[in-house]
């Protein structure tokens, strides 16, 4: 059968040996077209491709280098002037046994740089697998943890390889952890070992196939240049960076990059190519509110002038796009003076055009970037970094947690929770509920991948210093491993709105408002606490946003902070009272914070503990969901009762009581209900209200002054030079009135509805006071306002 494009892009991946029949399935594309015979039922592959290299007619990779060498693997494509073919069922193979089918549907339609890759993994996997060390897998995994990072490969994808290559299981796990965090120390520059390493615990001979089939170091491939560049004159061996950076003289290109030809009317097809290959390369690219992104590790603010570092999601710009097209990718344009293709960088309208196709990337949608393992809506646990489907969240760099039993009892969540309190030891909290609180802000963090949405934590106290935003670094060091990251209140909602907007549209976990001074609230920041899917005004942007805000904690602290209005029900609070006139002068003699970065792992483990032991026992002390939060109720709030610990809901009472917008709510329905009636007898137009409370007894004393003052309160007149016996503006309190329409306080409500629905209108709505039971309550309910009018 004659393969490539006179086959419409039939390609056949020809496994030459048992070890390459093994490794295919977690590297290859699933494809229902098989064949073989029966010594080798699955040799071959059948894909189709529309980018073959219009040059090459079949990638063979062997074991060796040299004379010697003995196929592992072929891509057949059928490109160049040869072509390729392969014998199919219905045919006999040489040695007697028949071709058959396994499977004959119509094969997988991939791509070039997918397949490409795939049997490149599975040429270096069978060699490695083939000469794996029986004496030392962890020595083995370092050496080829270091190699690969060198070559180019991700830390992830590292792990993953390891994994699926180790020839016992018993090493499987550990392996690949080990070549992991090997590839991670090289990231983070510091010293690994690479070809040597590799030399030394596989054999030279397969060292120098694998470095060739990666294109380790260079582009050369006579296996004299290569001998000679890795061991320099005579065999001396050669340090790893004298093979990278010195005789070589050139740097360790990424892993087998492929080839893009940029042609004069290909802008479409050069962009689509190059997005495949982005994908096929596992560049960290996801999509967030119609932006592609990138996880970023960013200094930003934290409280008292310090600076912290925070996991982001970044906006791929156009220049970081063709650096990436450069990094992937080798790209090549026709030189007509030469007669043939030569280097070139990617166009920037390629990167362009990629960055455009909002709704056609092949990137996975990211809510947040987390830097601590997380529980999933399902109370399973999420340990291994990368990019989760379940949460959509993205782990990257975890600590080190401590051995975790998988079915944790009461007991062991006990234990846990003793250690979490013991850093909250010398708080002076003001009682119960606000240490319950305190447990909740710790805790709520590390496990928020299980709940769409959390409550606000805010932390208060009388007097500055008192150990507010302490707290919420403690809170921070064990989410993030650093100081917690702040962002100031604005001057007005819209300008704290847009604070808020941007660090949430960069997917941080934590965010804390500081240092607020008076009221908290505003539509926005209720929308942020309660929405799992919330509209931003980016800072320097007209246009809106939508993103999801799973991944986000939010917290706020101030000097008695009042929350305000439908933030109320949004936050609980933790108050702070260290009972001295300068609390600046008291010290932790434990140092909390210290002790959760210097084993911060022992912490993260305590909160996951606490919440996965209550899901084993099957989620018991099940307490009334807090409305738009019952995930988080179902797993931090009733985890700390089912412990014997305060409701940290309760703390919103408190709040509640000292809302002003309540307050001033309560007093218009106080004062109404006395000048001007209750029930739908005492109806009346807003106008006819105002001028009841304009009414004086004598000359400037007002007959009604409770009302007057209660109406300015809530619809001041503004602007200079305002008439003391006017203060009310009629528009402002019209607005008020349609807002507050329906809101019961103490029993009572403002409506201009009957209970069938109806509006009550004459050319002007017309209002009244009602109580939810009824005539005679709401009787009993004025002659209480008249006794006590506020």
């Amino acid at each position: 059968m004659q393969l490539g494009p006179n086959s419409k892009g039939l390609t056949d991946i020809d496994l030459d040996c048992d070890e390459a029949i093994q490794l295919a399935p977690y590297f290859l594309p699933k494809t229902p077209a098989m064949f073989g015979r029966k010594s080798k039922a699955t040799s071959h592959l059948l894909y189709t491709i529309d980018d073959a290299p219009t040059d090459k007619a079949v990638l063979k990779l062997t074991d060796k280098i040299g004379k010697d060498a003995k196929g592992i693997v072929e891509l057949r494509m059928g490109g160049g002037s040869k072509g390729a073919q392969t014998v199919f069922p219905g045919s006999t193979h040489e040695s007697g046994e028949i071709i058959e089918w396994v499977c004959d549907e119509t094969p997988t339609h991939s791509d070039y740089a997918t397949l490409k890759l795939a049997v490149t993994k599975i040429a270096v996997g069978t060699i490695l697998r083939r000469n794996w060390p029986g004496r030392s897998g962890h020595a083995a995994a370092l050496a080829l943890g270091g190699f690969l990072a060198r070559a180019g490969w991700s830390p992830d994808d590292i792990e993953k390889f390891v994994h699926a290559i180790a020839p016992d299981k018993k090493w499987k796990k550990d392996s690949s952890r080990t070549a992991k965090d090997s590839a991670e120390a090289h990231a983070k520059g510091e010293n690994v070992q690479g070809f040597p390493g590799l030399c030394e615990q596989f054999g030279e001979e397969p060292a120098k196939a694998i470095a060739k089939i990666l294109d380790y170091g260079s582009d050369l491939n006579q296996s004299e240049d290569l001998y000679e560049m890795l061991y320099g004159e005579g065999g001396e061996l050669k340090s790893d960076d004298d093979a990278a950076t010195g005789t070589a003289s050139m740097p360790t290109p990424p892993i087998q990059r492929s080839v893009i030809q940029i042609k004069a009317d290909g802008l479409s097809i050069n962009s689509t190519q190059a997005q495949r290959l982005l994908k096929a390369a596992g560049v960290k690219f996801f999509e967030r509110g119609g932006l592609l992104v990138r996880p970023i590790t960013k200094e930003v603010t934290a409280s008292e002038g310090q600076k912290t570092k925070v996991a982001q999601l970044q906006q791929v710009d156009t220049v970081y796009m063709r650096d990436m097209l450069a990094r992937v990718i080798k790209w090549e344009r026709w030189d007509v003076r030469k007669g043939k293709w030569v280097p070139t960088n990617p166009p920037f309208e390629i990167a362009s055009t990629i960055l455009g196709r909002n709704g056609e990337w092949p990137f996975p949608t990211i809510d947040g970037v987390i830097t601590t393992p997380t529980m999933r809506p399902d109370g399973s646990l999420l340990l291994t970094p990368g990019y989760d489907k379940a949460t959509r969240l993205l782990l990257v760099s975890p600590p080190k947690l401590p051995t975790m039993p998988d079915q944790p009892t009461r007991d062991d969540a006990l234990t846990a929770l003793a250690l979490l309190e013991d850093l909250l030891e010398e708080f002076p909290f003001d009682n119960e509920i606000s240490q319950a609180v305190a447990l909740s802000a710790l805790i709520t963090p590390v496990v928020r991948g299980a709940f769409m949405m959390t409550p606000g934590h805010s932390a208060k106290a009388a007097t500055p210093s008192s150990g507010k935003s302490y707290l919420f670094d403690i809170v921070a060091a064990i989410a993030i491993g650093q100081y917690m990251p702040v962002i100031a209140a604005g001057r007005n909602e819209e300008e704290t709105e847009k604070r808020m907007g941007s660090a949430l549209m960069a997917g941080q976990p934590l965010i804390s408002i500081d240092n607020v001074n008076g009221e908290l609230g505003g539509d926005a920041l209720c929308q942020y606490l309660e929405r799992p899917s919330v509209e931003i005004r980016m800072l320097g942007l007209s246009k809106l946003i939508t993103v999801e805000a799973r991944g986000t904690s939010i917290f706020a602290t101030g000097n008695n902070i009042t929350l305000r209005g439908d933030i109320v029900r949004r936050v609980i609070t933790t108050t702070i009272d260290p009972k001295m006139e300068r609390p600046e002068l008291r010290e932790f003699k434990k140092k909390p914070r210290e002790m959760v970065l210097e084993n911060r792992g022992q912490y993260i483990a305590a909160c996951l503990t606490i919440c996965r032991a209550h899901v084993v026992a099957g989620r018991p002390f099940q307490v009334v969901p807090l409305g738009s939060y019952e995930g988080w109720s179902n797993t931090v709030r009733s985890a700390l009762k089912w412990l014997g610990k305060a409701d940290p809901v309760d703390s919103m009472e408190t709040t509640r009581k000292e809302d002003p917008e309540l307050i001033r709510r309560q007093n218009m329905l106080t004062a109404w209900a006395v000048a001007i009636g209750i029930g739908f007898s005492s109806r009346c137009t807003m106008a006819k209200a105002v001028h009841t409370a304009k009414q004086t007894s004598s000359p400037g004393t007002p007959q009604f002054s409770d009302l007057r003052d209660a109406m300015a309160a809530v619809a001041p007149r503004k602007g200079d030079n305002i008439d003391p016996d006017d203060p009310i503006d009629n528009d402002a309190l019209g607005r008020w009135l349609r807002s507050n329409n329906g809101k019961i306080v103490d029993g009572v409500r403002f409506t201009n509805k009957t209970s069938e629905g109806v509006v009550i209108s004459r050319g002007s709505p017309v209002w009244w006071i009602e109580h939810r039971d009824g005539e005679q309550a709401g009787q009993r309910y004025r002659e209480q306002c008249v006794k006590q009018p506020f």
